[in-house]
């Protein structure tokens, strides 16, 4: 038998492993879904790109979505329903 395969025979370390996903999995039923898009260009280097197109042809249907852009710059221009968020922060990692 191979490592690998003790190691999956082994119900604590299969456990271990599981706990995360399964603490996860708990913690997002609190979190209510939402239709939101988010969209990064790079990092959030600023808005443009194929990120970009897609927001305004999706902009043009009217949909009732929520869009976030994920931006460096907070000052950077961007349209009114767009809402922007730092990429490295909590709000980003919510969104």
């Amino acid at each position: 038998m191979t490592f690998r395969e003790h190691l999956r025979n082994n119900a604590i370390i299969v456990f271990l492993y599981w706990l995360p996903v399964r603490l996860l999995l708990k913690i997002a039923r609190f979190f209510p879904l939402q239709q939101k898009i988010v969209f990064n260009s790079f990092s959030g280097k600023g808005f443009c790109d194929d990120p970009k197109y897609i927001f305004l042809e999706l902009a043009k249907r009217n949909l009732p979505i929520k869009y976030i852009w994920l931006v460096n710059d907070l000052e950077t221009e961007m349209p009114v329903q767009m809402k922007k968020v730092k990429p490295d922060s909590w709000q980003a990692t919510y969104h």
